[in-house]
């Protein structure tokens, strides 16, 4: 099986954080500081009634 060559990999990290940054999640380029997200009521209720409730802890809220 082949793997990614590290230019790959490179401009896979570049697309990333691009993307980060256009979507107002990466808050400091130089130091990989994230904004914490800002999660619907009614989408935190829904991942609490189907046994989901640990992915709203992992997306940084309560």
């Amino acid at each position: 099986m082949r793997s990614w060559s590290d230019s790959t990999v490179q401009r896979l990290k570049q697309v990333f954080v691009k993307i980060l940054e256009e979507v107002g999640i990466l808050a400091d380029r130089k130091t990989g500081e994230l904004r914490r997200l800002m999660i619907d009521e009614a989408l935190k209720n829904h991942l609490r009634k189907i046994g989901d409730g640990k992915y709203i802890e992992l997306m940084g809220d309560q």
